[in-house]
């Protein structure tokens, strides 16, 4: 793998994304868990302070002086009859400007440590990749796909959601439509692990040859550029002698030298004082 490839996940609630990261991990990639860094910020004093301000002081858990995740998601998402319309987008925003900073400043630190030790390839699992502008930061992403019913019996065993819950929280993102267009690679994870592994290592190995397509080019743009300066001046020079010739001149064996010298004119050679 050419060094410092960065790799984002994206998909819906249930569809794997953790599954298909780990997958990459066993396959020599370091995973960035977006969700872990949430739950560490969501630890700092700083950060207690503010979310009790906002959402009030029952959604902290004082006995480990953390904010409560179940708590703070009913504040968040939870409607009430008389809530104004767009009350859970707002809450949501708040949040998102509440941890979003810290965990993509961290982020950022996690692929540069990377990129300047082993070189190992980074691969960001975030839940909002697209909407925390995640993706700017990736070389490619990889589309996780999965029927919604399946999702919903996983959301289901997993968080305790019901199919209501599920699509409330994905009603509050991108489309998954929108995300699959906007990714590089699909892995579509609704049957075996054995067979979602095999995609992903697919995917993995096309990851690779395009890397090192890459490094390839840019390391070949110098001789490319010596190249094309050379032809540019070799087609520079048949354009001067062709407009000699038809001015009933040909100063053939000077052309090269008048070429190197800067001395030819759009129409032919510099006349002389």
């Amino acid at each position: 793998m050419a060094k410092g490839v960065v790799i984002g996940l994206a998909g819906g609630v249930g569809s794997g994304k953790t599954t298909v990261a780990q997958f990459f991990r066993r396959l020599g990639a370091k995973v960035i868990s977006a969700d872990d860094l949430a739950h560490q910020v969501l630890q700092e004093p700083k950060v207690l302070r503010k979310a009790s301000k906002i959402w009030g002081a029952d959604i902290i858990d004082q006995e480990r002086r953390s904010v409560n995740r179940k708590r703070l998601a009913n504040k968040v998402f939870t409607s009430h009859p008389d809530a104004p319309m767009g009350h859970q987008g707002g809450q949501l925003r708040r949040l998102e400007a509440l941890i979003h900073p810290p965990v993509i400043r961290e982020i950022r630190r996690q692929i540069a440590s990377a990129q300047t030790g082993r070189g190992e390839a980074s691969v960001i699992d975030a839940p909002l990749l697209f909407e925390a502008h995640l993706d700017r930061l990736c070389d490619c992403v990889v589309f996780v796909n999965a029927p919604r019913k399946l999702r919903i019996k996983r959301a289901s065993k997993a968080r305790g959601w019901t199919a209501e819950e599920l699509l409330r929280r994905e009603h509050l993102q991108k489309t998954l439509k929108e995300k699959e267009r906007k990714a590089d690679y699909v892995v579509t994870n609704d049957k075996s692990l054995d067979r979602t592994f095999r995609q992903v290592k697919k995917v993995w190995q096309e990851i690779r040859r395009a890397s090192h397509r890459a490094v390839a080019k840019v390391a070949y743009a110098p001789e490319l550029q010596r190249r094309s300066v050379a032809l540019a001046r070799l087609r520079a020079e048949a354009r001067f002698v062709a407009q000699a010739r038809r001015r009933h001149r040909a100063p053939i064996k000077m052309s090269r030298e008048l070429l190197c010298s800067g001395e030819v004119r759009r129409g032919g050679a510099k006349k002389e004082e």
